[in-house]
């Protein structure tokens, strides 16, 4: 009931979200002030509105019932090339570990303890001893496999991709910047 009544002020009163939550007696602010605040920014809240209006355009021109790419041209995915072999290797790892603990036993058994713990000994060994490794290895090995890191980027962006061309000029400025 009181994110109903919320949502309704917000609108009446055209507030925005951080004097909404000032008026709470939230404060966004950053832990210790070293780190950004935690949550969704006000300004990549605004900038969203673009993805709700061309959604609401692809349902009124069903562009949906024909498979249209309803995001194309809307800064709406940016890939990190230098991150896919990291995130494909995590993703390897967890699978592993995932499938491992599932035959062990169900969520909550005792059994799965050591190897739960096990399970963060291991990652924490993957983040300090192998990352480094893995920086240096990308900085020797990516500029020889260029071709094959911007296919990998184009099939991680699918049909949406990184491009600002259906963006009006203050829009493209907030898609830009978010893609820094």
């Amino acid at each position: 009931m009181l994110f109903s009544v919320t949502i309704f002020l917000m609108f009446v009163n055209k507030l925005s979200i951080s004097k909404l939550m000032e008026s709470y007696g939230i404060k966004k602010e950053g832990f210790w002030k070293i780190f950004p605040p935690a949550g969704v920014s006000e300004k990549d809240i605004m900038g969203a509105i673009r993805f709700g209006k061309a959604i609401s355009h692809a349902l009124e021109c069903k562009e949906i019932e024909r498979r249209q790419p309803v995001l194309k041209g809307l800064g709406a995915v940016a890939v990190d090339p230098n991150n896919i072999r990291f995130e494909r290797s995590g993703h390897r790892h967890l699978l592993l570990w995932g499938r491992l603990l599932k035959v062990i036993g169900k969520q909550g058994q005792i059994r799965r303890l050591p190897f739960l713990i096990l399970f963060i000994v291991f990652l924490g060994c993957m983040v300090l001893i192998s990352f480094p490794f893995a920086v240096f290895f990308n900085v020797l090995v990516n500029p020889f496999k260029k071709e094959s890191i911007a296919k990998e980027v184009a099939y991680y962006e699918g049909p949406s991709k990184s491009s600002t061309e259906n963006l009006e000029s203050g829009e493209i400025e907030l898609a830009e910047s978010k893609m820094r």
